[in-house]
């Protein structure tokens, strides 16, 4: 293993040594011995009264140890709250997989009305191949079609809505994602046919990362929501169980409004500091 541009580490335990303690940090290479004395009275002592620590968040037990007092204990438990860790697990926080969470569906629902997307006429693998120019998005080789399902809903176009990876698989303008996309659609078990896994694509997005949310803003791909408080509050579809093509996952989720405030301070947690 290589890291570094240069190649200079071969382990992430150094690659972090001596990042933390390198010149990415401003330590000269005579100073090692300092750098690490400074970072262990950071974890071990600080008191949060220095000023980056007034600036983001206070002492470092609170900002990066989890003990903030306004995330009781009991809900960061696995499992407690929404099922988070299905998708979200450590140490990226994504699973890099795709996934139906109701994005495209409560934006569709939000202007056409309950059940607008679960009621949309979406054509199967051979009308959608028979009539490219009518269904898929544009590309280069494709400039001037229609594109319905890779579109923003608005009250003047019923039937237009974005689809997600539904636009992707099985469409010969893109050939290279073609191979991981059918691994992931076939995840579930078998028939993997094509014509079988198409509807398996439907509103499906992928999986974003957790980290530094708090400069992320507006979120979701349709970028509906505003405030962290917003995204974890607007999964009631995926909860019930509601969504076309829903992800398992999400069924049943115990999140409620006593857990929104302790878990986006808990996501907050992870913003980094660029100052």
């Amino acid at each position: 293993m290589l890291l570094h541009v240069d190649g200079e580490f071969a382990s992430v335990t150094d690659l972090v040594k001596g990042t933390c303690t390198g010149r990415n940090f401003g330590w000269l290479p005579s100073e090692q011995a300092q750098a690490m004395a400074h970072i262990a009275h950071i974890i071990r002592d600080d008191d949060g009264s220095g000023e980056l620590a007034q600036q983001h968040g206070g002492p470092y037990p609170v900002v990066l140890k989890g003990t903030d007092p306004s995330i009781p204990p009991e809900a960061l438990a696995q499992g407690k709250i929404g099922n988070c860790i299905a998708c979200h697990a450590p140490p990226n926080f994504t699973d890099f997989q795709s996934h139906n969470t109701g994005a495209a569906q409560e934006e569709c629902d939000a202007i056409h009305g309950t059940g607008a997307l679960a009621a949309l006429v979406i054509p199967d693998l051979r009308p959608r191949r028979d009539n490219h120019d009518a269904y898929l998005p544009p590309t280069p080789q494709h400039p001037e079609v229609q594109g319905p399902f890779r579109d923003i809903p608005s009250p003047d176009q019923p039937g237009r809505t974005d689809l997600g990876l539904w636009n992707v698989y099985a469409n010969p303008d893109f050939p290279k994602p073609q191979a991981p996309i059918q691994q992931l659609l076939c995840a579930g078990g078998k028939p993997c046919l094509p014509q079988a896994l198409l509807p398996k694509a439907i509103a499906l997005f992928k999986t974003p990362g957790l980290r530094d949310l708090g400069h992320s803003a507006p979120y979701l791909h349709t970028g509906r929501k505003g405030t962290l408080e917003d995204v974890l509050g607007f999964s009631n579809l995926a909860r019930a169980g509601q969504l076309r093509n829903g992800v398992p996952a999400l069924h049943g989720m115990a999140l409620t409004k006593e857990d929104i405030a302790p878990l986006s301070a808990f996501l907050r947690a992870w913003n980094e500091d660029y100052g």
